[in-house]
């Protein structure tokens, strides 16, 4: 009797020992940010006709559009972004001052927020440069640049005019855009 006394008294303390803990109940939070489509992995290769001399793959789910000859905008409509694209022809010094005036501008997109360089390059020899600014109005700048003949220069731009300002939010969207991008430009070569 008094063994199942006490088996009782270790069992009740037991009970409110386990109710009583120092962490709040969790708490959903009242904002819940969307998580992203992911992107296809499909990709396709850009028509001679659209950067005369440059074979580039984009993903499928991309959409084309060109102002002009030499530049292309590759939206991601599913994200809600844009990549600006120019492609510059010049060659010796042209290309020199073409580079430079592009690395001035890559710089000014920054404006005071902090960027990530990664300077690499590409199987197919082209010197790449990518900034990643997350906080930046252009989040995923690139540089690339044969050293003969061409620079193909791009800049991501969301729709949205305050995704600078929630780099936190932005960036599943950010980081599925960016990589797509990489991959792009780890396939970019000169066409024959």
């Amino acid at each position: 009797m008094r063994a199942a006394r006490i088996l009782i008294a270790i069992t009740a303390a037991c009970a409110i020992a386990a109710g009583c803990t120092r962490w709040p109940a969790p708490v959903p939070r009242r904002t819940a940010y969307p998580r992203p489509a992911v992107l296809d992995t499909a990709r396709r290769s850009l028509g001679p006709d659209t950067l005369a001399g440059i074979d580039l793959s984009v993903n499928r789910s991309a959409t084309l559009s060109s102002a002009r000859e030499g530049w292309l905008d590759i939206r991601y409509a599913q994200h809600g972004a844009t990549v600006h694209l120019t492609l510059t022809r010049a060659g010796g010094e042209a290309l020199r001052r073409a580079r430079a005036n592009r690395l001035q501008r890559l710089a000014l997109n920054l404006g005071d927020n902090p960027g990530r360089r990664l300077e690499w390059i590409s199987p197919h020899g082209f010197d790449i440069l990518e900034v990643y600014a997350p906080e930046s109005a252009f989040p995923y700048q690139f540089l690339a640049t044969d050293g003969e003949s061409c620079m193909l220069s791009g800049a991501l731009r969301f729709d949205d005019p305050t995704a600078s300002a929630r780099p936190d939010s932005m960036a599943p969207l950010y980081d599925a855009i960016s990589s797509d991008l990489h991959r792009s430009l780890v396939d970019l070569r000169l066409r024959p």
